[in-house]
């Protein structure tokens, strides 16, 4: 299968820097889902996280935006129940979460 996805990269700024990249695939943990990204919002939380202007957060380096996003579930961690491979789902990543991978990936 395949290792590498591409992703939406973004450093924040007045411009925002973009720039579509390769990001590794990783396998899901215990607990999480591992999508296949179909489509992604575009909310004006991820444009004050592209200008690094969004209150309280301080991240400055490149970043994958996507708050709220829809896909297919690809895998599973071993300690999620309710979701089947193949199912489609809607997904939110809040801003104050991890924000190397948002919605804006394969």
């Amino acid at each position: 299968g395949r290792t590498e996805d591409r992703g939406l990269q973004v450093i924040p700024g007045a411009p925002p820097r973009v720039s579509t990249v390769q990001v590794p695939r990783q396998s899901p943990s215990a607990e999480e889902v591992l999508l296949r990204v179909q489509a992604a919002a575009l909310t004006a939380t991820d444009v004050q996280l592209c200008q690094g202007t969004l209150p309280g957060w301080g991240q400055s380096g490149a970043f994958v935006p996507g708050i709220f996003f829809t896909g297919k579930v690809l895998s599973l961690g071993k300690f999620v129940h309710g979701l089947r491979v193949g199912e489609l789902v809607l997904g939110l990543r809040p801003p104050e979460a991890d924000c190397s991978g948002g919605g804006y990936c394969e």
